[in-house]
């Protein structure tokens, strides 16, 4: 029988903690909720639901109908969730196009185990496919159950383990 946890998330039976559900403990509020018809709203003043003139683009983070604008980065397209090791629990979200993964503040996953390289591996999404590859890593990637270092590029299925190093991983496409 499967086993679930309080949010409804599907979990392993060896699993005690849901590696789905946020450990941040933020419940989100009446203030964080953005009307969804702000001509409707008549507390709001008409400066606060006009929408701006095509000759000022609306900006990142700047309100407009109730919304914040849209960012510029690329779409969010899968996510690691960690398994094991010091991320256990952590969800990190997997956008179109190379995703660097590693120590290393500067990669787009930054992993928090020391037996995971700098530049560790790489995601890449293109045409709807995800592709894994070992960046010359010191202790290595793995996929699913294998025993031997992944030494060419892989492409990922959903549900697939990963291991970078010791810290383990569970790779969901949405």
């Amino acid at each position: 029988m499967a086993k679930f946890c309080p949010n409804g998330h599907q979990m392993e039976d060896s699993w005690e903690i849901c590696p789905y559900c946020p450990k941040t403990g933020y419940i989100p509020g009446p203030q964080d909720l953005a009307p969804t018809r702000v001509a409707s709203d008549p507390t709001m003043s008409e400066r606060e639901t006009a929408v701006p003139p095509p000759s000022e683009p609306a900006k990142g983070g700047t309100r407009f109908m109730g919304t914040v604008g849209v960012s510029e980065r690329p779409a969010v397209v899968g996510c690691l969730v960690g398994l094991s090791g010091r991320d256990q629990g952590e969800g990190f979200w997997i956008r179109d196009g190379v995703n660097k993964i590693g120590r290393n503040i500067q990669c787009h996953l930054v992993l928090n185990d020391e037996t995971v390289s700098d530049d560790h591996a790489t995601i890449r999404h293109h045409d709807g496919r995800f592709y894994l590859k070992d960046n010359d890593s010191t202790n290595g990637t793995f996929v699913n159950e294998s025993t031997d270092p992944l030494m060419e590029k892989y492409e990922l299925k959903d549900t697939d383990t990963i291991r970078f190093g010791d810290a383990v991983f569970k790779f969901r496409c949405l």
